[in-house]
């Protein structure tokens, strides 16, 4: 039916709706989490900024190179730094792909907005559908609940009309045989029989 249809479209709705808020929600505490990170990163980038203004890179590596006692100090030092200077390239590069990572979730949330948006005014169309259908469906039981006592009624007078229809039949018979009792001859009386007086006389 037309209202079952319209509930399973409006629970399928409501679905996708969940679905695409809980993703929302993912997306966003992942952001804050990465948000939380570059934070961090920016702390240590801050000190390191400090320590190489107050030591410009340049200088740290001539100094590498000039204190050094020996061919083996020198590659040691160098290794040094050059780990160092790599460890700031991979906190720029985490940082650079912290920041790519949120305007990408950033992005994912505006076109989930977006479908959440449409997928609201879809549920607002079915729950419309389905009060109407609803409405319909009442008026229509209306309808024939009122056509159902309306035959109950008629069948009530039908009834009361046959039970005053046999009602007269009944007394119009009982009114005949009245009459039929009434008019009837009166029954012929029967001879009384004469007995012989005296003396019965015998023939010898």
């Amino acid at each position: 039916t037309y209202i079952t249809q319209n509930r399973e479209a409006l629970a399928e709705t409501q679905k996708r709706i969940d679905e695409t808020r809980q993703l929302i929600e993912q997306k966003k505490e992942e952001i804050v989490f990465l948000e939380d990170k570059i934070h961090n990163r920016k702390d240590v980038m801050k000190s390191r900024l400090v320590a190489l203004q107050e030591d410009e890179k340049l200088n740290v590596a001539i100094n590498v190179i000039l204190e050094s006692k020996s061919v083996a100090d020198l590659i040691q030092r160098a290794s040094a730094v050059t780990t160092l200077f790599n460890a700031d390239n991979d906190i720029i590069k985490d940082q650079e792909n912290d920041l790519r990572q949120i305007e990408e979730n950033v992005k994912v949330i505006a076109e989930q907005e977006e479908q959440l948006a449409v997928e609201q005014e879809k549920l607002a169309k079915h729950q419309s559908e389905l009060d109407l259908n609803l409405q319909k469906r009442q008026e229509s039981l209306t309808v024939m609940q009122q056509k159902y006592s309306q035959v109950n009624q008629e069948m009530a007078g039908i009834q009361a009309q046959l039970q005053a229809a046999q009602e007269k039949v009944r007394q119009e018979q009982e009114a005949a045989r009245a009459i039929a009792a009434a008019n009837a001859p009166a029954p012929a009386a029967t001879p009384t029989p004469t007995g012989t007086t005296g003396r019965e006389k015998f023939v010898t």
